[in-house]
C-alpha cells in the first residue's frame, strides 16, 4: 500500500417570515457588545471528544474559536456589516428565520414539549438560556418553560457536573430549541455519561414523559456486521422508535462513514453514526448557508469544509463535514426506499442517513451562551457554534412550529411524502459532497487526489500510513485497488437534483413540508 505522503496533519407563518425584528434591549437591560466587522481568524474545535467506538457516544457540535493570522491551521472568515447581530459574529434567530422562512413567535395550536438528550448535569442552563433571552428580546425562562430530569425521568438525582464540554453542546441544543420556537416548552433530559445506554435511556424517558418532539444531537459509528448481535443493535433502535412523536438525530460531524477520522491521525469509521441510522428516526445533515443581506437564503451547499479531493484537510486535519451513509445493519424504510433517486446511492436496501439538512458549517454558526467552566474542553461565555448538533435540534423545533408529528406514525415519511410531489417545498441542495472528492466529478477528483497525495494514488480508498490502509475515504471510488475505476452509484455522497445522501429531500423552503401529507 502506498503511503499518504499528502497528509500532514496526520502527521502532526408557515411558509412566510413573520418574526419580529432586531432587538435592541432584553428584559435585562441594554444588548450585549456585538461582534466587530472585519476579517477575523479562528480554527475549529470539536466541542468533545470523538468517538471510535460502538457504544460511547460523541456530541457533534464545533466551536469556532478565535484566533490570529499566524495561529497554526487558522482560517479567515468575515463579519459583514448586514451579520454583525451576533455577539461573536454567528447567524441569529432571525437569521434562520428569514432563511428558511418561518415565525418563531408563531402562537402554536397545541402545546409542545421539545425534549433534548445530553449528557451529564450543566448547572447553569438555566441561567444561561436567560441570558441568551435577554440578547434577542425573548421573554424570560419559567421552572416551566424549561424543565430539567435525569436519565430516568425523576427530576433528582442529577447527573454529575459536566467534565468534558458538554455544557456547551447543551447550551447550543436549548437555545437553538428557543430560537425557533418561542413558546415551545423545554425538556432536557441528562444522560449520567455518554455511553449508548444511558442516552438511549434518556431518550425513552424523554417519551415517556410527553415529549412531543425529541432531539439528539450525539452519535456513536454503527459496529461492523459481526461485532455484536442483531438483537443488540434491535434493542438500541427501539429506545428511538416512539409513534407519533419527532425524533431527530445528527448525522455527524465528520463526514461520510466518518472518514474524517482519517484526517485526524485514525482511519475512517466504515459506518454511519446511530442514532441517525435508525430507520424511524428523522437524521438531520448539515450544510452551509449563505445569506444575502436582508437575512435571507443566497446558496446552501453540503457541508465540507476539508475541500475538494480533500485539498485543506491534508493541510490543516481534519476540518468537519455532515456525516451520513448507508447502513451496515438497518434495512431503508418503505418511504426512502420508494424515493426517486434512492436507487442511485448504491445502498441497496439498507438505510440512508440524512433526511432533511439545515445549517451545520461553524464557519456559518449559530451564536449560543454558555457559563459553565468544566476546564480545558470548555469556553465560558458567548461561542459560535456549528455541526450537525445545531442542525438536530433546529429541525425538531420546526416541527413543533407545525404541531409536531400532526398525527403521523414516523413523521419522517412526511418529508418523503413531500418530496414525491415535488421538491418546490424543499431547497434542494445540488452542490457538494460530505465524502474525500467533496462533489467533484470522478476523473477531475482523481486527479486532484493525485496532486494532493503527490502521486500516491488517484483513489483515495488505497492510501495508507505505513501499512495501515485508511480505509473508504469515497463511496465514487472502488476499495481495495490503485485503480479508479468509478462507483457511478454514488449519491450516498454526493449532492445532486433530487434527493441524496448528504441532504436528503433538502432544506426547509417554510413550514408546509413538515405537515402531514393531504391527498394522494
Amino acid at each position: 500500500m502506498p503511503v499518504l505522503a499528502g497528509l500532514a496533519a496526520i502527521a502532526a407563518t408557515l411558509s412566510g417570515f413573520a418574526a419580529p425584528g432586531p432587538a435592541t434591549a432584553g428584559p435585562s437591560g441594554p444588548r450585549i457588545h456585538l461582534a466587530r466587522v472585519g476579517t477575523h481568524y479562528a480554527v475549529f474545535k470539536p466541542v468533545c471528544a470523538a468517538s471510535h467506538k460502538f457504544g460511547r457516544a460523541s456530541c457533534m457540535a464545533i466551536r469556532r474559536v478565535p484566533a490570529t493570522r499566524t495561529t497554526p491551521h487558522a482560517r479567515a472568515y468575515d463579519v459583514p456589516a448586514a451579520f454583525a447581530r451576533g455577539p461573536k459574529g454567528g447567524y441569529t434567530p432571525n437569521d434562520f428565520a428569514h432563511a428558511y422562512g418561518y415565525n418563531p413567535a408563531r402562537v402554536l395550536a397545541t402545546p409542545q414539549t421539545v425534549a433534548v438528550v445530553d449528557a451529564y448535569d450543566d448547572p447553569n442552563i438555566f441561567n444561561d438560556l436567560n441570558h441568551f433571552d435577554a440578547q434577542y428580546g425573548l421573554t424570560a425562562e419559567t421552572p416551566l418553560s424549561l424543565q430539567k430530569f435525569n436519565q430516568d425521568g425523576n427530576v433528582a438525582p442529577l447527573p454529575r457536573t459536566d467534565p468534558s464540554g458538554w455544557s456547551e453542546e447543551t447550551a447550543l441544543d436549548v437555545e437553538t430549541v428557543r430560537a425557533v420556537c418561542n413558546s415551545c416548552t423545554i425538556m432536557l433530559v441528562e444522560a449520567d455519561n455518554p455511553s449508548m445506554i444511558n442516552l438511549r435511556t434518556a431518550a425513552a424517558s424523554a417519551a415517556g414523559l410527553g415529549a412531543t418532539e425529541i432531539s439528539n444531537s450525539y452519535g456513536s459509528p454503527e459496529p461492523p456486521p459481526g461485532a455484536v448481535s442483531k438483537s443488540a443493535i434491535n434493542s438500541f433502535a427501539r429506545a428511538y422508535d416512539h409513534r407519533g412523536i419527532v425524533i431527530t438525530a445528527a448525522t455527524g460531524d465528520e463526514g461520510w462513514f466518518s472518514w474524517d477520522f482519517a484526517n485526524g491521525g485514525g482511519v475512517s469509521g466504515e459506518a454511519p453514526n446511530m442514532p441517525s441510522s435508525f430507520a424511524h428516526v428523522i437524521a438531520v445533515g448539515g450544510t452551509t448557508l449563505k445569506l444575502h443581506g436582508d437575512g435571507t437564503r443566497r446558496s446552501e451547499t453540503v457541508w465540507n469544509n476539508n475541500g475538494p479531493a480533500n485539498a485543506k484537510g491534508s493541510r490543516h486535519g481534519a476540518l468537519g463535514g455532515t456525516g451520513g451513509g448507508c447502513s451496515k445493519w438497518i434495512n431503508a424504510p418503505t418511504w426512502q426506499h420508494h424515493v426517486a433517486g434512492y436507487r442511485n446511492t448504491g445502498c441497496g436496501k439498507k438505510r440512508l442517513a440524512a433526511d432533511i439538512a439545515v445549517d451545520g458549517d461553524p464557519q456559518t454558526g449559530f451564536d449560543v451562551y454558555s457559563s459553565w467552566n468544566c476546564g480545558k474542553r470548555c469556553h465560558p461565555g458567548w461561542a459560535t457554534i456549528g455541526g450537525t448538533s445545531l442542525s438536530s435540534p433546529m429541525v425538531a423545533a420546526m416541527f413543533a412550529l407545525v404541531g409536531g408529528a400532526g398525527g403521523v406514525a414516523y413523521p419522517v415519511a412526511s418529508l418523503y411524502a413531500h418530496a414525491k410531489r415535488g421538491h418546490s417545498r424543499f431547497y434542494d441542495v445540488t452542490q457538494g459532497g460530505n465524502s474525500w472528492c467533496d462533489g467533484l466529478k470522478h476523473k477531475t477528483c482523481a486527479n486532484r487526489t493525485d496532486k494532493v497525495t503527490r502521486g500516491a494514488s488517484k483513489n483515495p480508498n488505497f492510501l495508507a500510513i505505513g501499512h495501515r490502509n485508511l480505509g473508504t475515504l469515497d463511496c465514487g471510488f472502488k476499495r481495495h485497488t490503485h485503480k479508479t475505476t468509478a462507483v457511478k452509484t454514488n449519491l450516498q455522497c454526493k449532492a445532486a437534483k433530487g434527493y441524496d445522501g448528504p441532504s436528503g429531500v433538502g432544506t426547509p423552503r417554510g413550514l408546509t413540508g413538515f405537515l402531514p401529507p393531504a391527498g394522494p
